[in-house]
């Protein structure tokens, strides 16, 4: 809920934007509830559907989530939400992922 409706804040003051929940970027995971990881064929699929999304727009994209192959939600557990941060960053070639906490840890 929180991305789209930052998705349609964004939208609100001019930026282009589109929220995307991450199974829908191709996040594949075994299945795991609670610590899935994420499988090897889910590299080329998020890498395409990354480069789908229009230059110029910014994707609000959900973390900590995944789906197996049974379309069941997975959650990746402690640090899901890191983990799909780099995990996009890495499939779209970026040289660095900066992640920002309130929290420690």
């Amino acid at each position: 809920m929180s991305g789209r409706m930052v998705a349609a804040y964004l939208e609100t003051i001019g930026v282009p934007s589109t929220q995307i929940e991450s199974w829908d970027l191709g996040v594949l995971t075994d299945d795991s509830f609670g610590d899935a990881q994420i499988l090897d064929e889910a590299w080329p699929i998020i890498d395409e559907k990354l480069n789908a999304i229009p230059k110029g727009t910014v994707a609000v994209i959900t973390g900590f989530i995944g789906k197996d192959k049974q379309g069941r939600i997975t959650t990746l557990g402690r640090g899901g939400s890191d983990l799909t941060a780099s995990l996009l960053g890495a499939a779209a070639g970026f040289d660095e992922v900066q992640v920002w906490k309130d929290v420690d840890g």
